[in-house]
């Protein structure tokens, strides 16, 4: 999937859950470029986001930090 159409995708998602909390989960953890744009995309949408805390963490625990997080 490219940038383009992943972009495409969270203003979509956006516009469809504005009224509903999002979470944002930066799962993918080899490439650093990804956690880069969903935290831009946080930002311009006012959503949370949770990413990697350390370098080279394991995409399981960042997912589990969000599913943690998203129950709260």
């Amino acid at each position: 999937m490219s940038s383009y159409s992943k972009e495409l995708n969270l203003e979509n998602l956006y516009d469809q859950l504005m009224y509903n909390r999002i979470l944002l989960a930066a799962g993918d953890t080899f490439r650093a470029a990804v956690s880069d744009q969903l935290e831009i995309w946080a930002e311009r949408t006012g959503c949370e986001i949770v990413s990697a805390e350390k370098e080279k963490a394991k995409a399981s625990a960042v997912l589990s930090q969000a599913i943690k997080k998203g129950k709260e």
